[in-house]
C-alpha cells in the first residue's frame, strides 16, 4: 500500500524551516516563553479584584445558581429564568466550582484556560507555516492586545467562543488541505468544534462556514466545481449530524422547559434585538469598528493593513504557507463585515478574528524584519509608537486635571488617588514604549523597534496588574462588597434583604449574599427574602411588609426611599455611597 503524503511533506524545507534556533531546543525555549506570558496575562492575579460589574457578576451568578439547584438546562439570577446566552461557559464554571470551591479565581479559570490555549494555538499555527519569530510575534500580537487580555480575565462567553472558531476553521483547512483522502478526524473535529462555538455563543460560533466558503472560492479562482470538490472534502454528511449533537440538546431541553418563555427571551431578545440594534443600546454607525480595531489592539493594530495587504500579494514559503496566509486574510477581513452589517456592535464582538489578525501580523512582521526594504512596516511601527506616547501625554493631563473636579459617583471612584497613581504609571510605561519604539527606528533597528513593543506592553499588564487592580479594588469593588457582606450576616440572621442600588445594576452582590437565599425555588414575587429594584415604590412595599429586613442601597437612592414610606431609614453600616439601612423606622430622624 503507498504512503499517504500529509501536507507537511509537501512543502518545501524552507517553509518548515522554524528559523535560526528552530531545533527541538529552540521549541523548547519559545514554548516556555510564551507559557511565561499567559502565565502573566491571563493567570497572575486572576482572583483579584472581586467581580466586576456588569456582566461578569451576571454570568458567574448565574452559573452558581446552576450549581446550588443543580439545574444544568435552566440558569438563573436571583431566581429570574436566564437565557440571555447558550450555557457552554456557564457550564465550565460548575464545573470549576465543584473542584475549587466557589471563589472568583474558580469563576475566571475556565476563560484564563481557553485564552491561554489559543495563545499557544496560535503560536503553534504561525511556527508552523511562518517561522519562529512570525510565532512569537503572533503570541505576543494576541497575548498583549488590551481587549482580549482584558476580557480573558473576566468570566464572559466572548475567549470560548474564539477559540472554538479557530479551532473550527484550522480543522476545516486541515480536512481540505489533506492528500488523499481526507481524514474523518479532521472533518468531525471541525463541525463538532464549529458547534461548541455556537453553544459559547450562539449563532456568530458559524463564523467558520462562510469563511471557508470564501477562502475556497479565493483558493481556486473563483471556479466552481473545483471549490464544490474542495468543499465536499469536510464531510457534511457526517459532520453535519455531530454539529447537531452538539447544539441541539440543550436547546430543545430548555424549549421544552420553559416553552414561549425562552424562545422569546433566548431568540427574539437576545438575537433578533441585537441583530437590529433594537435592544441594549448597543447601536452603532458602520464605520465603528475601524477605530475600535485600532484602538482594542493597540499598538499591533497598525501593523494590520500592511499585514492584510501582505497576505494577498506575497506567495512566499510553499503552497501550504501561501494557503495558511490567505485563510487567515480571509478569517480576519470576513469577521469584521460580518459584524459591521449588525446594528449592534461592541469591540468584544470581533475577538473571534483576533487570533487570524495575530498570525498576520505576526508573518508579516517576520517578513519585514528579514527583508532590506521595509517601509510600510516602519511606517506602522512608527504611527503605533507616536500614538502610544500622545495616549500617555494625553492620559497624564487627564488625570491631573480631572482627579480634583469629578463630582459623578462613578468618575469619582475610578478617579480616586490609587487610581490616580496607577493611571499616572501605567501612562509613564506606554510613553517610554513609544519613545523607545522611535529611538530604535531611528537607530535602524526594527528587531529592536518589536521588542521594545512587546517588553513595554508586558510593562503596562505587569503595572496593571500589581497597582492597578489593587487600586480598581480598594476604590471601586471593596465599598460596595464590603457592605454587601454585612447584609450577608443579616441574611444569614433570617432576616429578608432587598437590594436598591438602581442603574448601572450590580449583579455581583448576589455572589458575595449566602448560598442559601438562591437554593430557593421561590418566583421572585414570593419573597421578600431578596428583593432587586431600581424603583422606590417596590422597595417601599418591601419595608412595610418585612419589618425587621435590612436594605442594601446606594445612599444617593434614600431620600427618595424615606420621602416614600414617610420615615427614615436607621443606618446599620456604612461604606460610602453604599449603605445598608434597616427598614424598621428610626423614631430620631425626619425624613
Amino acid at each position: 500500500m503507498r504512503k499517504r503524503k500529509s501536507v507537511r511533506d509537501q512543502e518545501p524545507a524552507a517553509a518548515r524551516d522554524a528559523g535560526p534556533g528552530g531545533g527541538a531546543g529552540g521549541l523548547a525555549i519559545d514554548g516556555l516563553a510564551v507559557a511565561a506570558l499567559c502565565v502573566v496575562c491571563f493567570f497572575w492575579r486572576l482572583g483579584t479584584p472581586s467581580l466586576f460589574d456588569f456582566n461578569e457578576g451576571l454570568y458567574v451568578q448565574a452559573a452558581r445558581e446552576m450549581l446550588l439547584r443543580g439545574d444544568l438546562v435552566t440558569a438563573s439570577v436571583n431566581g429570574i429564568w436566564f437565557y440571555d446566552k447558550p450555557p457552554l461557559a456557564l457550564w465550565q464554571v460548575v464545573a470549576s466550582f465543584r473542584m475549587f470551591g466557589v471563589t472568583e479565581w474558580a469563576a475566571r479559570l475556565p476563560v484564563a484556560m481557553a485564552a491561554g490555549g489559543l495563545t499557544c494555538l496560535t503560536w503553534a499555527v504561525a511556527r508552523r507555516w511562518f517561522g519562529r519569530s512570525a510565532a512569537l510575534v503572533a503570541a505576543a500580537v494576541l497575548a498583549l492586545s488590551p481587549i482580549f487580555i482584558g476580557t480573558a480575565r473576566q468570566m464572559t462567553m466572548d475567549i470560548h467562543q474564539a477559540l472554538w472558531v479557530s479551532v473550527s476553521v484550522l480543522m476545516f483547512w486541515q480536512c481540505v488541505r489533506s492528500t488523499g483522502r481526507p481524514s474523518l478526524a479532521w472533518s468531525l473535529g471541525a463541525w463538532g468544534a464549529m458547534g461548541l462555538a455556537v453553544l459559547a455563543k450562539s449563532v456568530p460560533g458559524l463564523i467558520p462556514l462562510p469563511c471557508v466558503a470564501v477562502w475556497l472560492v479565493w483558493e481556486h479562482r473563483g471556479r466552481v466545481r473545483d471549490t464544490l470538490q474542495a468543499a465536499v472534502r469536510t464531510r457534511p454528511w457526517f459532520g453535519l449530524p455531530v454539529f447537531l449533537a452538539v447544539v441541539l440538546p440543550w436547546h430543545l431541553l430548555a424549549l421544552q422547559a420553559h416553552g414561549e418563555q425562552f424562545w422569546y427571551q433566548y431568540w427574539t431578545h437576545h438575537h433578533v434585538g441585537i441583530l437590529t440594534g433594537q435592544e441594549f443600546n448597543h447601536a452603532q454607525p458602520y464605520w465603528y469598528y475601524a477605530p475600535a480595531l485600532l484602538a482594542s489592539m493597540l499598538p499591533w493594530s497598525f501593523l494590520l493593513p500592511g499585514a492584510v495587504k501582505h497576505s494577498i500579494v506575497h506567495s512566499g514559503g510553499g503552497p501550504g504557507a501561501a494557503s495558511m496566509r490567505r485563510l487567515v486574510a480571509v478569517w480576519c477581513v470576513l469577521t469584521v463585515l460580518l459584524f459591521s452589517l449588525m446594528r449592534s456592535k461592541l469591540v468584544s464582538y470581533l475577538l473571534p478574528m483576533y487570533p487570524a489578525a495575530a498570525i498576520l501580523i505576526g508573518g508579516y512582521a517576520a517578513a519585514a524584519l528579514g527583508a532590506t526594504r521595509r517601509r510600510g512596516y516602519t511606517i506602522g511601527m512608527a504611527s503605533a509608537a507616536a500614538v502610544l506616547l500622545a495616549a500617555s501625554v494625553a492620559g497624564i493631563v487627564y488625570l491631573t486635571r480631572s482627579a480634583s473636579a469629578a463630582t459623578d459617583p462613578e468618575a469619582q471612584a475610578l478617579l480616586s488617588p490609587g487610581m490616580v497613581v496607577y493611571g499616572r504609571a501605567a501612562a509613564a510605561v506606554l510613553g517610554a514604549t513609544g519613545l523607545g519604539m522611535i529611538i530604535s527606528l531611528a537607530l535602524r533597528a526594527p528587531r529592536l523597534a518589536v521588542g521594545m513593543c512587546a517588553a513595554g506592553m508586558t510593562g503596562f499588564i505587569i503595572t496593571t496588574f500589581g497597582q492597578g487592580l489593587s487600586a480598581y479594588q480598594a476604590s471601586v469593588n471593596a465599598p460596595l462588597h464590603a457592605a454587601t457582606a454585612r447584609a450577608a450576616r443579616a441574611a444569614a440572621e433570617g432576616r429578608p434583604v432587598a437590594i436598591y442600588v438602581g442603574r448601572p445594576r450590580r449583579p455581583s452582590i448576589h455572589f458575595y449574599l449566602p448560598a442559601g437565599i438562591y437554593r430557593r425555588r421561590l418566583p421572585p414575587q414570593d419573597a421578600p427574602y431578596l428583593l432587586e429594584a431600581s424603583e422606590a415604590a417596590p422597595v417601599a412595599r418591601f419595608a412595610a411588609i418585612a419589618p425587621t429586613g435590612v436594605i442594601l442601597a446606594d445612599s444617593r437612592r434614600l431620600p427618595e426611599l424615606e420621602k416614600l414610606l414617610g420615615y427614615s431609614l436607621p443606618v446599620e453600616y456604612d461604606s460610602g455611597r453604599w449603605q445598608l439601612v434597616s427598614t424598621r423606622p428610626n423614631p430620631a430622624a425626619k425624613p
